[in-house]
């Protein structure tokens, strides 16, 4: 199995309020990854996060993508304490991008999860029936 990537690149020169791009992702089947994590490092701004994931994953990609995730997060932190302005790394109790991010991925799962209709808008019952490290994400988001 192929390990996930991180990519980082820092300007010399802002391209615009742009000072930094980092990359992460997870390889899958082929050319395209399996989940992909990208953050722009701004100079006047908090960064921002994107997360795509191609479908649900299985267990050993979802590892992967966690481990991915952690190191995305450090290097990001990293480049927004070195590059970005001061109070970036200052989240919001209810925001952040790593916080938007994470919710992001914490709902695709969920959504993948079949539950009885009755349970339809039950997200603790659905993050009952997912792997333990998106339980433990989940349990974190409600906090």
């Amino acid at each position: 199995m192929k390990t996930a990537d991180i990519e980082v690149t820092v300007f010399d020169q802002p391209s615009g309020n742009i000072i930094a791009l980092i990359a992460g992702s997870v390889p899958g089947e082929g050319k395209r990854p399996r989940c992909r994590a990208n953050a722009m490092v701004f100079v006047d701004r908090a960064p921002e996060v994107t997360i795509t994931t191609l479908r649900a994953l299985t267990l050993a990609e979802m590892t992967q993508t966690i481990e991915m995730m952690q190191r995305f997060e450090s290097q990001l932190r990293d480049l927004v304490a070195a590059y970005g302005p001061r109070d970036a790394l200052v989240e919001p109790s209810a925001g952040g991008a790593i916080r938007e991010a994470a919710t992001k991925l914490v709902r695709h799962h969920l959504d993948a999860v079949e539950v009885h209709p009755c349970d339809e808008h039950d997200d603790a019952v659905r993050a009952r029936s997912c792997i333990p490290e998106v339980q433990d994400l989940h349990a974190a988001l409600q906090r």
